[in-house]
């Protein structure tokens, strides 16, 4: 299981896999996967076998089912991410952006607030 303690530390590209959807694009030459979560700005809720991790110093929000990873998207200054588990939705809010993801068909929503 997935906790703060043993996330910190290690790179993106250790907990992701070839079937996790990358919703966002990235600058030309960045690779996410080399993102690496640290102390103090790394977060983790779960709740019915969902999980969701903020890393507000990479600015990713990553979301999982059971420790496996299902999607992964970037959101610019990133302020918050929660779950909801009751609806299977999480909301991130970042600078003049809305970004809500479902977890049941895996669609994922951008929204500019500006």
């Amino acid at each position: 299981m997935l906790t703060k303690d043993n996330l910190v530390g290690k790179k993106v590209g250790d907990i992701i896999d070839s079937e996790t959807k990358i919703l966002t694009k990235f600058k030309e030459g960045y690779d996410v996967k080399e993102a690496v979560f640290k102390e103090g700005n790394t977060f983790i809720e779960s709740d019915k076998d969902m999980i969701v991790i903020s890393d507000y110093w990479n600015h990713l929000v990553i979301c999982g089912i059971r420790d496996k990873m299902v999607a992964l998207f970037n959101v610019y200054d990133l302020e918050n991410a929660f779950l909801n588990p009751k609806r299977g939705i999480v909301t991130a809010v970042g600078h003049e952006t809305i970004h809500t993801y479902w977890f049941d068909e895996g669609d994922y929503e951008e929204q500019y607030t500006r």
